[in-house]
This record gives C-alpha cells, structure tokens and sequence, in this order.
C-alpha cells in the first residue's frame, strides 16, 4: 500500500466515526497538520502512533492498511467517488450542479457575480460525487483580515444527507481553508442541522458576532459558530537558511511598494538576510517565527538600561499574508520572558513596541496596533505602546 491508498482509507475510517482531524491529533498528542499530511498521501505515520491510531479508530492493523478487496462497509466505499474542490469561476455542469441547491435563482446568480468579481476572496467549494454536485458552501474571506474566513450557504441535497458527505464536506472545507493561510474560521448557521455538523468539528457559538464584513444575518435566529486553527506558529533561532526565507518574503514585500515611493532603498533578498543575520547583539535576542515550515517573519527584542530608561524594546515583522494574531501573542510572551530574564540585573519595568506608520513593513498599522491593545498594551499617542 502506497502513502496515498493509506491516506484514503484512514480518512474513510476516520469520517465513518464522525471525527475531525484535529479530534485524531489531539488524541496522539500531534499536530493536525500531521493528520492531514497522512490523508494527503504526504507522509506515513512513525510505527510509535500505530497502536493509539487504531485504537482511536476502533479497527486493526488489517483495517487501516487493507488493500482494497472489494469489501464495502458502510460509508468506507461510497466516499470513494467523492471528492472536494474550490472554484473560483463557475460554468458547465459545476454551474448547474450548485445552481439546483439554491431554491432563488436570483440569490445564486448574486452569488455567482461575487465569485468573478471578487475571485480569492469569495469562492465556491463543492462536494461532487460520481461527477455530479452533491454539495456546496460558499465561502467568504473576511475584508479587513486576511487569514479569517467564513463559510455561508452549506448544503447537501436532501438524498445524500445523513450519509457522512456534509461531516466530509465540511472536513476538506477546514483543509483548503488551512491551505490559504486561515487561522480562524467562522460558518453561518441558519439550522439546527448544520449546527450540529459543524460542531462536531470543534465549532462553537458566538454570539457576539453579529457580522462578518458585509455579510449580515437575515435573522436573529441565524447564529455564527467559530473554529479557532491551530497554526503551530513557533519561535526559531535564526539560522541562514530560515534567515534567507525570511530574506525572500521581504524583498518581494518591498518591491511591491518600491513604484509608490520614490527614490526608496530597495534592500535585496542578501540585504534582509544578513540584516537578520547580525540582529544578535550582547543584549538582543532575535527570532524567526514559523508556522509549520512557513518562515512567515521575525520579532527582535533588546533591553535599554541608561539614564532613566530601564525596558524592553521589542519589534516584530510579519508578510503581510500571513498576520496571525497568535503570531503577535506568542512573540509578546517571548518579550515577557526576555524581560523577566534580565530583570533583575537591568532595572527593567516595561515592555515597549514602537510603530510608525511611515515604515514601508508597517504597512498594515491598524492590524498591530488592534493585536497590541488585545494582547494588554496601552498608548497615548498611537506610537508607542507599553505593557507593564
């Protein structure tokens, strides 16, 4: 059996429980990306997590690793043929495929002038099976943030219902969604069906979201419930290699914005890096933040003890594709402890992040200084935040 015939059956046992990946990664104490590598024919599990794998399943080794012999169980078989893809444009057989699950023609065709207008941040994803549409939802990235999305419009028509194609729509929905960098992900229920679908998969109500950029409920009945991804963002000691990703995503930054300031240093993909290379000083500590093995940035931190100035200063740099708010949270309690390290022997009593919004990496100012005030900072002047 190759990687990809064990992804298919794990992810059919899987489904046949009605368990989320991250349900199964949390019970091997792993990551849900890993779960996901294993259904994607990426990788195959380490032999220490078979056991507690088919335990969590409640099949044997034959199960998970069987050829297939023609034997059908259940929901194993008929998701066979099912498959989940994105589309960005609609036409043909897709057209009318998800055209048949909207009861108003004139809402679908709203829908429809969304997509082509909007294009990544406003999609399709739909379930086929035996190359017809199955299932939809619609899917919405939100204005102001990147990386928040929000599914709208989930159906399934009613002859494929209670058969795991909506818990399996909904599961590749988180996949894809991952795949485009989202850390938090909001799905608009109008039933109490689809409730109970999407909170199998860890989402929960909020009640205190009342709208989704321009989406606005049509009932105060119709709730949001939220999934909150975990995006595995780490702190790494710079080396030259991540130092040289971090390079690449800066360049490409700064060159985006080079035509509207005239006369700008463009720093080059060698100038980044060995300006993050030489971060370091006796009394700075600088890091790369990861997200799996996305280099997505790099905080940078140092004390003052002069005069009458005793704090940290800290500074972090994002792309702007990928700002996380854990992002910020996880290099702020780095600053903690930094601060607490050098406490004692530096007088120090604060932390302090400075933001300008002249500076070309500081593009998106209004996203930090919300993650800042979040995260317990407080300004008088919306340059200089502190936290005590």
């Amino acid at each position: 059996m190759n990687d990809l015939s064990f992804g298919k059956r794990l992810r059919d046992l899987r489904i046949s429980l009605n368990l989320s990946q991250k349900q199964i990664a949390d019970k091997l104490a792993i990551s849900r990306q890993s779960v996901s590598k294993w259904e994607q024919g990426i990788s195959l599990p380490q032999i220490n997590y078979l056991v507690p794998l088919i335990k969590t399943l409640n099949c044997n080794i034959e199960d998970l690793f069987m050829i297939n012999d023609g034997r059908k169980n259940g929901n194993l078989m008929i998701n066979e043929n099912f498959k989940v893809t994105p589309c960005k444009y609609l036409h043909g057989n897709l057209y009318e495929g998800i055209k048949k699950l909207y009861n108003s023609d004139k809402y679908f065709e709203y829908k429809v002038r969304e997509v082509n207008y909007c294009n990544n941040d406003a999609f399709f994803i739909v379930g086929i099976f035996n190359n017809n549409v199955i299932g939809s939802c619609f899917v919405i990235r939100h204005e102001d943030n990147p990386n928040y999305f929000l599914i709208s419009d989930f159906l399934v028509q009613q002859e494929y219902r209670n058969k795991g194609y909506g818990s399996r729509l909904i599961d590749n929905v988180i996949t894809i969604l991952e795949d485009h960098n989202a850390y938090k992900i909001s799905a608009f229920i109008s039933n109490d069906i689809s409730e109970k679908v999407f909170t199998n998969f860890g989402f929960k109500k909020d009640k205190s979201i009342k709208n989704f950029g321009r989406v606005i409920p049509s009932s105060d009945d119709d709730v949001y419930c939220e999934l909150k991804l975990n995006a595995d963002i780490s702190l790494e000691e710079i080396t030259k290699e991540n130092a040289r990703l971090v390079g690449l995503i800066m360049n490409r930054y700064t060159k985006k914005y080079s035509k509207e300031i005239p006369g700008l240093l463009r720093p080059s993909m060698v100038m980044w890096r060995n300006h993050i290379m030489n971060l370091n000083f006796y009394n700075e500590l600088a890091l790369v933040i990861c997200c799996g093995k996305i280099v997505i940035g790099y905080t940078y931190m140092y004390y003052v003890d002069y005069d009458d100035k005793h704090y940290v200063f800290f500074h972090i740099v994002l792309d702007e594709n990928h700002l996380y708010e854990e992002a910020v949270s996880i290099c702020i309690e780095k600053a903690k402890v930094f601060l607490n390290d050098n406490k004692q022997n530096h007088k120090l009593e604060e932390i302090r992040f400075y933001l300008n919004d002249s500076s070309i990496i500081m593009e998106h100012a209004s996203f930090y200084r919300k993650a800042l005030l979040n995260n317990g900072f407080i300004s008088d002047d919306n340059e200089m935040y502190y936290l005590k």
